[in-house]
């Protein structure tokens, strides 16, 4: 039996198993399935979002492109040809030296060291053989001091080893360094290059497209034959060979010849030199603007708490990064292709950007970069919570990741493969390290197609928590015992930072389902906050609270799930619709499933004659230090951001000098031993006659000196020779003949002279390839001859450099002006793009119109703004002096060169900041301004310098374009300028430096033949001329005076176009125009008085007849306001219909309608914030349209959203408006302390804006309203967020005001306000007037019958605690409750039907309006039962029946605010 049972609870354990685990996988599909929907609606958030802002998304696209299209722009200008057939060059000799290699006097001279008998004979032979003079001494010193004290013709010195002093025998190694002196100069377009050995590199940096030095049959630079070199190895290697045939029976029968390598048909294209240069860096730079905007938009969820609002609703974190990724991955994706297509489809004359890279290479590299910089930007979005300085330090950051490139280039070729991976880490230098690479392989040929071969609830912490012992005061009132709490609160304690009182202290409180639970308190009670604790914004000091049954500090995501919030502040997308916004948060949600004393003050208090009132210079002088300390007080407290701000372009700079200071200077060329295996693997070919023995032994000796990586390779002769071979090679895989195909050998017999003809070919790609090609010929020829036992070791260790050289280095190498311009330039454009942040939002926020509508002057405005903003453009800009000083920079570190330059930058001061004042226009997000001003400054300064800085190299020969595009950048941008400006003060020190001295004027003016100072002469310079002016101001470059004039140029332009802005010309010439349109609007047309006669009321018929019929001068007399047929159109939408009212003198005047009734749109148009599109409007008799500043300067005005600085303190807001109207400054303390204690704001006048509350911000405002004594006070929703003792406090003052004879014109949603304070009102509808009277006219006119509100008693059942008895489902809901719980229920609901057949028996119209928990509530409409009928009734019931409460009451206005309003559109 016992087995039996056990086996029962067996089967009944694996029953439920099975269907807990099937459960669990419902719940586990039912979860994957909402994560999926809510990553599709993330992905649809985020979409909807980019196209509301279609020109945004255009600019985030097309930003890479522009970077494109510059080097499409500069593709196009430059020529290039296609070489149809191969290039093919002579042999040539090199027994003797070239014949272009002639002494300046004398003979040239060879000079050895260490001097011994052998050595003497083996340089005598060689010398002989050159016909040169030669010279001995006894060691290397010695030798390297007679070059440097001598005026002899130098040819090369060679140093032996010290094995040869006696002979050959002493090593099996022959080894000596040839030490060659001046090499030839580079032919390449930057024909200001300094020739050099290259000794420390194997190929050119950035190869050019085709052969190198193409029409040079020797080789062109470094110069192997030109100077001499291969001749003197040639002569020394014969004359050991020489020694070596003597003591052997062979003979030495052969001719040595060299030739260059073919070449194919190619791309003939000085293009790819300018990409080798720049490429790299337009890269980068075309990514900025979308690497900033990504941080941008990701910060300002996380500002506005959308972020968090999308958490409590229950997203999981890494769903919103996953969306964001692929939001921006697809965007940068199509820009890449964009790239892709401007970078490789063939524009012009069949040639793109990039001809011999395959598109697949440049779209994938391109691809994987932007998915690197997106989760870079990923990371720099968590370090801010602000999207402003997000923004600025974004763009900072981006490009300070890419400086280190400019360290990295030059050392490029020395660093090891684990620098360089390393370095790769970082996405910008990744970037520019494979643009290195990329433009490499343009010339190479590399990159060709085949390069591609959820928790359950725990009930127990429920019960337990419900259970405890909570003492109940007597304001507490009783929990129900029949209802289940659904959030419980125990102990919630929150205090900020080392403040000694808590923000919310020891909070213990229940709230219950199916109840609405209010928390009251003033502004800064802690409401806010323990909402915020609640829903998981904010975290706890102490104390929890559960949430259905989930705590708050341990189980927030399940919170979450069980919340819906509406904060305080808005967190809304700005771009969605209603719907949008509603079908999203339904998606989203089907996914988841102290008491205060009222303070008696007299607004006499605060009251002044207007006569006291400042004017003419004193009142500028007083606006101008208000204006002047709000911006000194902003930037102050704002110094996280200010501070950054000033110091970024002494920063750049800083970088920049650093990095020119340890770059490599020009130095002594190191040795470089010659050796093919310097290229890595090499395939060598060779051709060999076969027909004599001597040319199948030396073939064979050649190819057993190639082993491991190198690898001979003989060719069949009888099928094709070595150029048609080496031409095949080439056709097959480019990129690897011009890499790793250096050198070849033809081994023949030449009959006529019954000698070996040997044939080495060398491919010129490669520096050193001359003298390694030859060298492995000789190496074959003395293995033969000493049969295999030795081999030559020769190194290439020029000369020291000459003075000459050393002078024409620092007259040519020019890049540091280039490179301290640009930094110079991108620091600015960071700090003039700051300027724009403060006056964009004080103009978003709409503090700059309170402060005009408060009296502020345009004038005085914008010339307090430009004070400032120009001392603070000064303090980097004296900052960069002092870095210049500090680093002892030639040109910039002297007085003169400080002064100079200290001129520039003013000057460009004065224009700049007028275009940012323009450009603020354009713009009411302070982030997105400062990220597209930056991006201008940089595009349209650091771009087009560049764009010029190509264009201007002379071998490319398009300069007069680049004249013309210099004029045409000069004209319209500051930031190109101030860059042509500082690189042209730069060179022309440089210049002045070598060519403005007395010893080279002396030089051009005798004309002597000193090739190396020729360029300095103006007059008779050849064809390479150095332009230097001795005047730095001149206008001809490099004189910076044409850049100074431009600038003076663009400051008045720009002023002038600010002035436009500033005074809405645009509105202006609409008004003119409208003016002359006969147009009468005051005169209605048939069929509009007919409709107007059906819907119009006659109270606001009769006030529009009275307004239209009345001349104006008498209506002035007793109206401070007149309105006048004022229409609001925006587009094809009507705001605002034909209003026509006035509001008295001494007047409360209630202006009611839902939100977008066009109350607001009133409002801003009698304050001219915006334009009117008909009508008159008259504020103390003076037009709106034509008087607009002496209508502000009698109106106060508190609008719907706060005005104001969050960096000032209430107090300094206070003054600043007081001075702005004027108040004298003796009486602005007086009034500041009396209109704070008059609104109950006194305890946080020094506190700062951004920590108000948002009902202090309200009062705030309001006390800003009430300044001056306006004769109008216009108040917009005043009491928003006010606690009720506030909103007294107010009511209070309003009414003082109207006693005064001043007038108030007030909209609010409060009815209980308007009653309160309105003498008369109107409610709007659709942009009309509905009805105008008192509120008791309205509510007699248009309120019927009375309203009865009836609360049922509770019966409670003794010792009953639900809670113990309810069971969870599965799904989170609340199960059954215990029969105990039903009855109740029960009870409850007989004695609402008790009480509801009563009130249907006894009043016999009542209609249910509602019925809630105990509540009922019913309208009765207006019959033959008095007040005293209904109340005996009533009292009668309440003895009858279950009855708690009750109440009676007329129709309220709020009722009668409801009826217009349900016509709303």
């Amino acid at each position: 039996m016992k087995k039996l049972r056990n086996a029962s609870n067996m089967g009944h354990f694996f029953a439920h198993r099975r269907g807990y685990t099937q459960h669990r996988n419902e719940n586990v599909a039912y979860r994957n399935m909402a994560k999926l929907r809510q990553f599709l609606l993330l992905i649809w958030k985020n979409f909807k979002l980019q196209w509301r802002h279609p020109w945004i998304t255009l600019l985030e696209l097309g930003v890479p492109a522009i970077f494109s299209l510059c080097l499409v722009l500069v593709r196009s200008f430059i020529s290039s040809n296609y070489v149809t057939d191969p290039t093919l060059y002579e042999p040539f000799n090199i027994n003797g030296l070239p014949a272009n290699l002639t002494p300046s006097s004398g003979q040239w001279e060879i000079i050895y060291a260490p001097e011994s008998v052998f050595l003497d004979k083996i340089v005598n032979n060689a010398a002989s053989k050159l016909n040169v003079l030669y010279r001995g001494f006894n060691d290397e010193d010695s030798m390297l001091a007679f070059v440097t004290n001598t005026t002899n013709d130098i040819l090369s010195g060679i140093v032996f080893d010290h094995t040869l002093e006696d002979g050959p025998y002493n090593s099996t190694n022959i080894k000596y360094k040839i030490r060659p002196g001046k090499p030839e100069s580079g032919n390449t377009v930057f024909q200001n290059t300094i020739p050099k050995w290259q000794t420390q590199y194997t190929f050119p940096i950035f190869p050019a497209l085709g052969p190198r030095n193409r029409f040079l049959g020797w080789g062109g630079s470094p110069g192997y034959m030109s100077k001499g070199f291969l001749s003197i190895q040639h002569a020394l290697a014969t004359s050991f060979m020489e020694i070596f045939a003597n003591e052997s029976d062979k003979k030495l029968d052969v001719d040595i010849e060299m030739c260059r390598y073919p070449y194919p048909p190619f791309l003939d294209d000085n293009f790819i030199l300018s990409l080798q240069s720049f490429f790299p860096m337009i890269i980068c730079f075309s990514f900025i603007y979308p690497a900033v905007n990504i941080v941008k938009n990701i910060v300002v969820e996380k500002e506005k708490k959308l972020k968090e609002s999308m958490k409590m609703m229950g997203l999981s974190k890494w769903l919103h990064w996953i969306a964001w990724f692929i939001k921006y991955f697809l965007f940068l994706i199509l820009s890449c292709s964009v790239m892709t297509v401007l970078l490789c489809v063939k524009f012009t004359k069949d040639l793109a950007v990039i001809n011999a890279t395959d598109p697949s290479v440049i779209l994938i590299w391109l691809i994987v970069y932007t998915a690197s910089i997106i989760c870079f930007c990923f990371f720099l979005s968590t370090l801010f919570s602000k999207a402003n300085s997000a923004t600025s330090f974004a763009g900072i950051i981006f490009f300070l990741t890419f400086t280190p490139y400019f360290f990295i280039m030059p050392r490029y070729n020395t660093m090891s493969r684990a620098a360089k991976m390393l370095c790769c880490l970082v996405p910008n230098l990744a970037i520019a390290m494979g643009s290195i690479i990329l433009a490499f392989s343009e010339a190479s040929g590399l990159f060709k197609r085949s390069y591609w071969c959820g928790q359950n609830q725990n009930l127990s912490d429920m019960v337990e928590f419900y259970n405890s012992e909570i003492k109940q005061s007597e304001y507490f009132e009783k929990d129900p015992v029949d209802l289940m709490a659904g959030i419980q609160v125990h102990g919630l304690t929150k205090v900020y930072g080392k403040r000694n009182s808590p923000a919310v202290n020891n909070i213990s409180i229940n709230m219950y389902r199916s109840h609405i639970t209010v928390l009251l308190g003033h502004n800064g009670a802690g409401k806010t906050t323990t909402i915020s604790m609640l829903t998981g914004l904010i975290t706890p000091t102490s104390g929890t609270a559960m949430v259905n049954g989930y705590d708050i500090c341990e189980e927030m995501d399940s919170v979450h799930s069980n919340l819906g919030i509406c904060p305080q502040h808005d967190v809304l997308f700005d771009e969605l619709t209603v719907e949008e916004h509603l079908n999203m948060i339904n998606l989203e949600h089907d996914c988841l499933k102290k008491y205060m004393k009222s303070t008696e003050i007299d607004l006499q208090s605060v009251d002044y004659q207007n006569e006291e009132r400042n004017t003419g210079l004193q009142l500028f002088l007083q606006h101008l230090e208000a204006l002047l300390k709000k911006r000194i007080l902003h930037t102050v407290r704002n110094w996280t951001l200010t501070i950054p701000q000033l110091i970024l372009p002494p920063f750049f700079l800083i970088i920049t000098l650093v990095m020119l200071k340890t770059l490599p200077k020009p130095e002594d060329a190191p040795p470089l031993l010659l050796s093919i295996d310097s290229f890595h693997g090499s395939l060598v070919p060779y051709d060999v006659n076969m027909n004599f023995n001597e040319t199948r032994a030396l073939g064979n000796f050649f190819s057993s000196q190639f082993t491991g990586l190198n690898k001979p390779y003989q060719i069949n002769s009888t099928k094709q020779n070595l150029t048609s071979y080496l031409l095949e090679v080439a056709a097959e895989d480019l990129g690897r003949y011009n890499l790793h195909n250096m050198v070849a050998a033809k081994f023949d017999f030449n009959g006529p002279k019954n000698k070996t003809l040997i044939t080495t070919l060398f491919n010129n790609q490669a520096y050193h390839s001359p003298a390694i090609a030859l060298l492995e010929v000789h190496n074959a020829i003395l293995k033969f001859l000493s049969n295999n036992a030795y081999s030559f070791k020769v190194i290439n260790h020029p000369l020291p450099r000459s003075l000459e050289d050393k002078g024409q280095e620092q007259q040519t190498d020019m890049t540091e002006s280039y490179q301290i311009a640009q930094d110079i330039m991108f620091g600015m454009s960071f700090l003039v793009a700051s300027f724009a942040v403060f006056i964009i939002k004080e103009r978003a926020s709409g503090s700059k119109h309170l402060q005009r509508v408060s009296g502020g002057n345009l004038f005085s405005y914008w010339f307090a703004s430009f004070l400032w903003d120009l001392l603070n453009y000064l303090i980097p800009c004296c900052l960069v002096l002092v870095v210049f000083i500090a680093f002892g920079t030639e040109g910039f570190s002297s007085a003169a060169g400080q002064g100079r330059l200290f001129v520039v930058f003013l000057v460009h001061g004065l224009s700049i900041l007028p275009f940012v004042y323009c450009c603020t226009f354009l713009f009411m997000s302070p982030s997105t301004a400062y990220v597209r001003i930056c991006l201008f400054n940089i595009l349209a300064g650091i771009a087009t310098l560049l764009t010029v800085t190509i264009l201007e190299i002379p071998g490319i020969g398009v300069k007069s374009v680049a004249k013309i595009l210099d004029f045409i950048f000069s004209i319209l941008i500051p930031n190109y300028d101030l860059g042509r400006a500082v690189a042209n003060l730069y060179q022309n020190h440089q210049f002045n430096k070598f060519c403005n001295n007395h010893d080279v004027q002396l030089i051009c003016r005798y004309h002597l033949p000193l090739e190396a100072f020729k360029p300095c002469c103006k007059d008779d310079c050849g064809s390479t001329c150095i332009p230097w002016e001795e005047n730095y101001f001149a206008i001809a470059s490099p004189g910076i005076g044409k850049q100074l004039i431009f600038f003076a140029i663009q400051a008045v332009l720009f002023t002038y176009i600010l002035v436009l802005c500033e005074r809405n010309f645009i509105r202006y010439l609409r008004y003119k125009i409208k003016g002359h349109k006969i147009t009468p609007t005051s005169i209605p047309t048939l069929s509009e008085s007919i409709e107007v006669e059906n819907i119009e009321d006659d109270d606001v018929r009769a006030e529009r007849l009275k307004i239209q019929s009345i001349a104006l001068p008498d209506l002035f007399l007793c109206n401070h306001l007149v309105i006048r047929e004022v229409t609001k159109q925006f587009g094809n939408f009507t705001a605002v219909n034909k209003l026509s009212f006035g509001v008295r003198k001494g007047e409360c005047f209630g202006l009611l309608g839902l939100n977008g009734a066009g109350k607001t749109s009133t409002f801003k148009m009698i304050t001219g914030d915006t334009s009117i599109t008909s009508g008159e409007i008259y504020v103390d008799s003076f037009d709106v349209k034509k008087e607009s500043r002496k209508v502000q300067k009698r109106i106060g005005y508190c609008p719907q959203f706060d005005g104001l600085i969050d960096q000032l303190t209430g107090r300094e807001t206070l003054t600043l408006f007081s001075c702005l109207r004027g108040i004298p400054k003796h009486l602005i303390a007086d009034q500041v302390n009396s209109l704070s204690e008059l609104l109950s704001f006194q305890i946080h006048i020094d506190k700062q804006v951004k920590d108000y509350s948002g009902g202090n911000k309200r009062k705030l405002s309001t006390a800003i309203a009430l300044l001056g004594n306006a004769p109008v006070i216009f108040l917009d929703e005043p009491t928003t967020g006010m606690d009720p003792v506030s909103r007294r406090c107010l009511w209070n003052a309003l009414l003082q005001v109207v006693q005064a004879g001043r007038s108030v014109v007030l909209t609010t949603h409060s009815m209980e306000e308007c009653e309160a304070l309105c003498s008369r009102l109107v409610i709007m509808v659709n942009g009309r007037l509905c009805c105008l009277g008192s509120p008791q006219h309205l509510k007699s006119k248009f309120g019927e019958g009375f309203t009865l509100v009836i609360k049922i008693g509770q019966r409670v059942l003794g010792e009953m605690n639900p809670l113990k008895s309810t069971v969870r489902s599965g799904d989170g809901s609340s199960g059954h409750y215990q029969s105990g719980f039903v009855d109740t229920m029960n009870t409850l609901k007989r004695d609402m039907d008790d009480v509801r057949a009563f009130v249907d028996r006894t009043f016999e119209s009542a209609t249910l309006k509602s019925a809630h928990e105990n509540l009922l509530l019913y309208h009765i409409p207006r019959s033959h039962l008095s007040w005293s009928e209904i109340f005996r009734l009533m009292e009668n019931a309440k003895s009858m029946f279950n009855i708690e409460d009750y109440s009676v009451g007329e129709t309220s206005l709020e009722q009668v605010f409801v009826n217009f309003a349900m016509g709303q559109r």
